[in-house]
């Protein structure tokens, strides 16, 4: 099954692997608050994170280029938020797409190809 977007296959041209970041509680210094207390406290939940890695593959660079452009679309203010839905189906609910980044200069041989990291947001912790 190919993973998607807010209903639009962003990943697909080639392989990508989706990776969930950290849940629990967001910490702060208590010193933050009051320089001579110790310790840390918790002010509420992480936000929830998915990162997708993996590679964009095209024949041309024109090809390319329209992949990126697509998915540059999807990157808005204020974030577009939807369902992400990774490649066995599990659906993120709710999340927002913060940034894209090309993760070095585009690859020519047979095809055209470039690595990346795509970064989901959902604000206020997993529900």
């Amino acid at each position: 099954m190919p993973s998607s977007f807010n209903s639009t296959e962003l990943f697909n041209s080639g392989p990508h692997r989706f990776h969930l970041g950290p849940c629990g509680e967001q910490l702060i210094e208590q010193t933050a608050l009051d320089p001579t207390t110790p310790g840390r406290q918790a002010i509420g939940p992480l936000d929830g994170s998915v990162t997708v890695r993996g590679r964009l593959v095209a024949a041309t660079d024109a090809d390319l280029w329209s992949i990126l452009e697509s998915i540059q679309d999807q990157l808005t203010d204020p974030p577009t938020t939807a369902d992400l839905i990774d490649s066995n189906a599990h659906t993120f609910s709710d999340m927002s797409f913060i940034s894209f980044t090309p993760l070095a200069p585009f690859e020519r041989g047979r095809t055209v190809s470039v690595p990346y990291e795509a970064i989901f947001t959902h604000f206020g912790g997993w529900k």
